[in-house]
C-alpha cells in the first residue's frame, strides 16, 4: 500500500438546552447531520443534533514510511470510497 490512511468516525452531539457548542476537529470532513426531539429528565422538549465527520489519520501511526506491505489475510474489507473521501484524501495526501 502507498500512503495508507484510517479512516476515523468522529460524532458530535449538540442539544438545544446546553449554552454551549461541540467544536469538531477543522481537519474532518462532514459527513451528515441528523436531527431529533427527546424529552430531558424535567419533562422538556431538547432538540439533539447528531453531526457525523470523518478523519483521515495516517496509518500506521508511527512511522514515516509511505509504502506498507501487507498480506492478502491482513486485510478485511475493500470498497469504493465515495467521491467525497477520494476528495479530502487527495487534498490531505497532496
Amino acid at each position: 500500500m502507498t500512503n495508507p490512511y484510517r479512516i476515523t468516525d468522529l460524532t458530535y452531539w449538540d442539544h438545544s438546552n446546553i449554552d454551549h457548542k461541540n467544536i469538531h476537529n477543522p481537519e474532518a470532513l462532514f459527513v451528515e447531520e441528523t436531527i431529533e426531539k427527546e424529552m430531558d429528565k424535567d419533562g422538556n422538549e431538547v432538540i439533539v443534533t447528531q453531526s457525523d465527520y470523518i478523519l483521515l489519520q495516517k496509518f500506521p501511526k508511527y512511522t514515516n514510511q509511505t509504502q506498507i506491505y501487507m498480506r492478502s489475510e491482513d486485510i478485511l474489507t475493500i470498497c469504493d470510497p465515495s467521491y467525497s473521501v477520494v476528495e479530502y484524501y487527495q487534498k490531505t495526501v497532496g
